[in-house]
């Protein structure tokens, strides 16, 4: 059909569909743009959350490369993020981190799964001494890109190990301590007044074995004749935090009477969330 041969309605139709095309058009465009805009602040957002996380983070690309590092990853290891940028993890810090378990964790365990968590990683850093580190790792897919990247938690676990480590230390030396005393020792818990260690000196002084102390309380145990009396001595425990007898009457199982020097005290024991109260008793014969 020649130009002149088409009807003004035709024109006017084929010029809506063109308006209509160029409108389509316009919209997927203004689409596109702020699709690209809210990615962005999508990014920036995620990149402010990840600065303000305590946990060291870094982004670690397919072939291991490093896209970014937070400031708690700088802070903690004493590099500047321009120190490792587009480096070679195992690069990082002129070698300092081509540690063996980390390779193994980032070439072997990752690649078969999607995250690992909770891996231990103990190195010597020349630069900054002995770092445990706790990993997780998540392997994540960018859809639309074709580029897979890795992100890699790293918690610094050395002073909470060293604490342990000392606190073992100190259990074990109070345990030796305990067993090896030359006097009767009960360890009660403050609150209920029940017995929950004694120590083999006491069990061999009274003749009672070690289960039969567990669990009860003074007045429940044949030893303590007085049972008002040892009910007192709890309360005043309780009240003061320390109490001193001396020629407390006792008798051994077997019914012979003695009589010994009662001492106790308040101590704590740092549980996982609280501080637990116990009172010591000596009994010196």
């Amino acid at each position: 059909m020649r130009d002149q041969d088409r009807t003004k309605e035709q024109v006017m139709s084929e010029l809506t569909a063109a308006q209509q095309r160029v409108a389509e058009l316009e919209a997927l465009e203004f689409e596109r743009e702020q699709a690209e805009i809210a990615l962005l602040e999508s990014h920036r957002y995620t990149e402010a959350i990840i600065e303000t996380l305590r946990e060291a983070l870094v982004v670690l690309d397919a072939h291991l490369l490093v896209l970014s590092v937070n400031r708690s990853f700088c802070d903690t290891f004493q590099v500047t993020s321009d120190e490792t940028i587009g480096k070679l993890i195992f690069d990082l810090g002129n070698g300092q981190w081509d540690i063996p378990a980390l390779r193994k964790l980032l070439e072997d365990i990752l690649p078969a799964n999607t995250q690992f968590d909770h891996y231990q990683v103990d190195h010597v850093f020349p630069s900054i001494g002995h770092k445990t580190m706790l990993l997780n790792a998540r392997r994540i897919y960018q859809e639309g890109k074709g580029m897979e990247m890795i992100l890699l938690a790293l918690e610094d676990v050395t002073a909470h190990m060293q604490s342990e480590e000392a606190l073992k230390i100190s259990e074990t030396r109070y345990r030796r301590l305990f067993e090896t005393a030359q006097d009767g020792i009960l360890i009660l818990d403050a609150e209920t007044g029940q017995i929950s260690d004694v120590n083999p000196f006491l069990v061999e002084m009274l003749g009672y074995s070690h289960e039969d102390f567990l669990g009860k309380k003074l007045w429940e145990i044949g030893a303590f004749k007085d049972v008002e009396a040892s009910k007192a001595a709890f309360g005043e425990l309780q009240a003061k935090g320390y109490v001193r007898y001396e020629d407390l009457p006792l008798r051994t199982n077997d019914g012979r009477p003695m009589a010994v020097e009662f001492v106790s005290n308040v101590y704590l024991v740092t549980k996982v969330s609280h501080l637990k109260r116990y009172h010591k008793i000596a009994l010196m014969p």
